[in-house]
């Protein structure tokens, strides 16, 4: 085994001029044959291998030397065995001027390109299949490429449907060429996602896990599938095998993070999102999830030091503004949490969810005219929903500014949300009898207030103010909120 001794008497050779790439980094091997010691963690330095892979994430840094993830296996390599991105396009555009027919050069600048968002990249690899027809690794790149580009500005010159068709095209060659690598269907499969069609999204995952087991994309590309079936419990195994595979595997800690979000388990979507900011994986949305866990958890603090990082990563994230205007108000500063959502109604001008909040934000500042234009945007928009009508009608007749109430506009916002829900809410039936008392008819304010209390809930969560607004009708007088 002489290869390996000396392989591990470099372990404790200095590697000097060469910046170790952090942890989370995506790094390229300068060349196809680097020697990597397989498993080294858990059993005695004796295996070697030598990867087809040509962009790794580095999951743990000791000294000179980087412990990279493959869909392979996990291994040690040297640092000066490799590149950052950003350094490889010089390296391989050096090669390429010595030897225009290299094709291993081509496709290795094609994947730094690629990963720097550089349209380039897709020419590079093109060239690097045309002059190696043969090798699947161009062409799972170049599907990669291609996947990336339809959500980008070249979704909108080629169309997006045609981009995504070049890739389904490559990543079917690949696997023609490559038949043992589970990783081309794994790919396949996250474009037929993109594509929305769901039974060849889990077709792919099967079969990818059928080729080997140890696939960790088509863990988490099925995961994904089991999320859409609500077999939340299995998908958070699947999540959990990917990551057992490759401790680096981004998607699998973000993908997990959003269910366990939707689960409420906080606790442990904090420690996912801190993992992927561990691995530099999307930190604006890692700062996030983490961020709203904090809210969720009602610690506003350490809520705002995660949301004040990703706002300033992707400024006008709706999620992160709400999130954060969520942890201000905790704080009682509500001045801030209306600057928050005013600016996520300008952000997503298109999501209605957003006004209510705004509205209730605005009446607890006591802000009652610009409440009261909130909510006619809202009804103005959302001319089906009786939530709005019944806002409307609420702040006509009970606000406190008496100059903005009007019992004639409250009781036609009113009956508008009795109508749209069918008379049975027995909600608008309060507002209604509010807004009948102030436009003077409280016989009917009686009535109505009345018909609510009939219902079992309302009357146990709401019968001791509704029952007081009902004395007040008795004896004459609308309700107004102080």
């Amino acid at each position: 085994m002489p290869q390996l001794g000396i392989l591990l008497a470099l372990i404790s050779a200095p590697l000097s001029g060469t910046v170790t790439p952090t942890v989370g980094k995506y790094v390229l091997l300068k060349q196809p044959d680097v020697a990597v010691v397989k498993d080294c963690k858990v059993q005695p330095l004796a295996v070697l291998d030598r990867p087809k892979d040509i962009l790794f994430q580095v999951v743990e840094v000791q000294g000179d030397w980087l412990w990279i993830y493959t869909p392979r296996g996990m291994g040690w390599v040297p640092r000066s065995d490799v590149l950052l991105p950003e350094d490889a396009v010089a390296f391989f555009s050096a090669q390429i001027n010595s030897n225009a027919q290299d094709a291993e050069a081509w496709g290795r600048r094609g994947v730094a390109r690629t990963f720097l968002g550089e349209v380039a990249g897709l020419g590079d690899l093109t060239e690097a299949n045309r002059l190696s027809p043969g090798d699947a690794r161009w062409l799972h790149q170049r599907a990669r490429c291609y996947a990336s580009a339809a959500s980008g500005q070249a979704a909108e010159a080629w169309g997006r449907q045609a981009v995504l068709d070049k890739a389904l095209s490559d990543t079917v060659e690949a696997a023609r060429l490559d038949p043992q690598d589970a990783s081309h269907l794994a790919l396949q499969g996250s474009i037929w996602r993109v594509l929305g069609n769901a039974e060849k999204v889990g077709a792919c995952a099967e079969a990818a896990l059928r080729l080997d087991p140890g696939c960790a994309d088509a863990y988490c590309l099925r995961a994904m599938v089991l999320e859409d079936t609500q077999e939340v419990d299995r998908a958070l195994q699947d999540y959990a095998k990917a990551i057992e595979i490759n401790p680096g595997h981004g998607d699998a800690y973000n993908n997990r993070a959003l269910l366990l979000w939707k689960l409420h388990a906080y606790d442990r979507v904090i420690d996912d999102a801190t993992a992927c900011l561990r691995l530099d994986y999307w930190p604006a949305q890692a700062h996030r999830l983490r961020g709203l866990a904090w809210v969720g958890k009602r610690d506003p603090d350490k809520a705002l030091a995660d949301l004040d990082i990703s706002l300033r990563l992707q400024p006008g994230d709706t999620s992160a503004l709400m999130g954060r205007a969520g942890a201000r108000q905790m704080k009682g500063d509500l001045a801030g949490a209306v600057e928050d959502v005013e600016k996520a109604v300008a952000s997503a001008p298109d999501d209605l969810t957003i006004l209510p909040v705004l509205a209730g934000l605005q009446r607890q500042c006591r802000n009652w005219t610009r409440a009261l234009a909130t909510l006619q945007i809202w009804a103005a928009r959302a001319a089906d929903d009786p939530r709005p009508h019944g806002g409307l009608a609420d702040h006509y007749a009970t606000c406190p500014d008496s100059a903005l109430r009007d019992g004639k506009k409250a009781v036609e916002c009113a009956r508008r949300s009795c109508e749209l829900t069918q008379w049975t809410n027995p909600y608008p039936l309060d507002t209604l009898a509010a807004a009948c008392a102030e436009a003077g008819d409280f016989a009917s304010a009686i009535h109505w207030e009345k018909s609510a209390l009939e219902n079992e809930s309302f009357a146990t969560r709401n019968g001791v103010q509704a029952r007081a607004k009902l004395q007040l009708y008795e004896a004459g007088q609308p309700y107004h909120e102080k």
